[in-house]
């Protein structure tokens, strides 16, 4: 074990976020794929605990199953659970207790909408995370949702 911790170290593609700068502010997505069979590896992984904003979506939660499943300490939830029965769909939004964020679901004919508006000292973000439903873009497939956030300030 000591030969591979020294000698024989896989050097990783990526930059971790628990090794950023503590001061950043940092915004980790992930594709979940059943958040709910997932939670306990995601309350763990340092990358997600590190960061100052957590998105998830295809989590398949609904509304039956209680945040106790999901949160990660020190981060407030905020879930767009997309029905009552679980479903490939649905989105989960984590941010750190001590910023000021304000969320909001917005869905629509099949589409799920979270507004996150986000006050930091510097700037403000708001960045607006969409999720088609496969349903849409099976009968629409020009109806390509290619836009990820919206930066103003």
């Amino acid at each position: 074990m000591n030969r591979l911790r020294t000698q024989c170290s896989l050097q990783l593609s990526f930059v971790p976020v628990y090794t950023l700068n503590p001061n950043c502010f940092k915004i980790c997505f992930h594709n979940a794929q059943s958040l709910h069979l997932h939670s306990m590896d995601m309350q763990a992984d340092f990358n997600f605990c590190d960061s100052t904003i957590n998105m998830f979506v295809e989590t398949r939660l609904c509304s039956a199953d209680p945040d106790i499943l999901v949160e990660i300490p020190g981060f407030t939830i905020h879930r767009n659970d997309f029905s009552s029965q679980r479903s490939a769909y649905g989105s989960i939004l984590y941010f750190k207790e001590d910023i000021q964020c304000t969320c909001q679901s917005l869905n629509k004919d099949n589409i799920e909408i979270s507004l996150i508006h986000v006050s930091i000292p510097v700037q403000t973000y708001c960045h607006l995370h969409v999720l088609s439903s496969k349903r849409i873009t099976d009968k629409y497939p020009q109806r390509n949702i290619s836009f990820n956030s919206i930066h103003t300030g």
